[in-house]
């Protein structure tokens, strides 16, 4: 149960991510032609595919607690991250995802750049194809992430294979139909994936802290549900709650220069930006996380200390301050 839970949870992650950068890349070859674009996308998972088998083999070096910590850890970041916001989507808080309309402000600035500046045919493939590569990997970053936050500490081969798959699916579907996966409900699905993510997180946190986490598989259930519901209350009872009425959002700002100059310094920083904003998306949130779990971490230290056992209200108590954050993160 748990290995086919991670394979699902990878999967709609990638599947996810892909139905981003897709977006791009149809409008790249709308633009121009699919061939930079394949060129490009290829290269970025090349290096997504030796960043990911290196960090794996790296992974192997590491004691197996102090793993799970790191890992459950990361995946807790970007996991509350994709919770709240798609939580905030789904109440009308925030503007949800639309592709259509994303691929209709892609297609136009590049076909504007296109007539500003005249450029060669080879010229004008190479920036296709760095544009491409740019898309795929930025997009790419954040499945690495999820995939070694799911499958670091436990079955990495369903992980793996999940972000395969759910990769391969809908780049097949998008070059099949020749446009933008406008009719998929992304926040929907974002909202459970992350709650599902953020539960795993949750059970391999709990590991690495020593916390027992009884009741197996239903336990993960069950509080994905509870995380689900807290995010869902924060966002539609906040403080601030009120109804956005704003044009479809933008994801991810690095896709807004895909008309833009691409040299190395810009894609550094692209990707530095990226990773920032994986794990320091919101700070107080972030910090709230790693309060929470080192509070938890410590009162289990002292208690087994005092009683030679590890409580099994801990975990109770892990799953609720966890669940407190993301709640106040929505209601923010």
């Amino acid at each position: 149960m748990t290995t086919t839970a991670i394979f699902v949870a990878s999967f709609l992650a990638s599947a996810l991510e892909s139905v981003e950068a897709l977006t791009v890349l149809i409008a790249l070859a709308f633009v121009r032609s699919w061939r930079p674009v394949i060129y490009g996308a290829g290269a970025a998972l090349i290096l997504l595919g030796a960043a990911g088998g290196s960090l794996g083999a790296a992974m192997g070096l590491v004691p197996e607690r102090a793993l799970q910590l790191a890992v459950g850890l990361l995946l807790a970041l970007v996991a509350a991250s994709w919770l709240i916001k798609s939580a905030k989507r789904i109440t009308g808080r925030r503007s949800g995802r639309d592709q259509a309309a994303r691929f209709t402000q892609h297609r136009t600035r590049l076909e504007e750049n296109q007539l500003t500046n005249q450029q060669s045919s080879a010229a004008a493939d190479w920036i296709t194809g760095i544009a491409a590569f740019k898309a795929v990997l930025l997009d790419g970053l954040e499945v690495i992430f999820v995939v070694i936050g799911l499958g670091g500490a436990n079955a990495p081969e369903a992980a793996i294979s999940g972000a395969l798959l759910g990769a391969a699916l809908i780049f097949t579907i998008g070059a099949a139909l020749r446009r933008p996966l406008a009719r998929l409900p992304e926040d929907a699905i974002m909202f459970w994936t992350s709650a599902l993510l953020l539960a795993f997180a949750t059970r391999w946190v709990a590991a690495g802290i020593n916390v027992d986490w009884v009741w197996g598989e239903l336990a993960v259930a069950a509080t994905t549900g509870f995380f689900a519901g807290a995010a869902w209350l924060g966002a539609r009872f906040g403080d601030d709650y009120q109804k956005q009425e704003k044009s479809p959002e933008m994801t991810n700002s690095a896709h807004q220069s895909a008309a833009e100059d691409h040299g190395a310094a810009k894609l550094a920083a692209a990707v530095a930006s990226k990773l920032a904003r994986l794990i320091w998306a919101d700070r107080w949130v972030a910090l709230g996380l790693v309060g929470t779990i080192i509070i938890v971490a410590a009162a289990t230290s002292i208690w087994a200390y005092l009683f030679s056992a590890s409580p099994v209200w801990m975990v109770t108590l892990l799953i609720f301050g966890l669940g407190f954050v993301v709640m106040r993160g929505a209601s923010r």
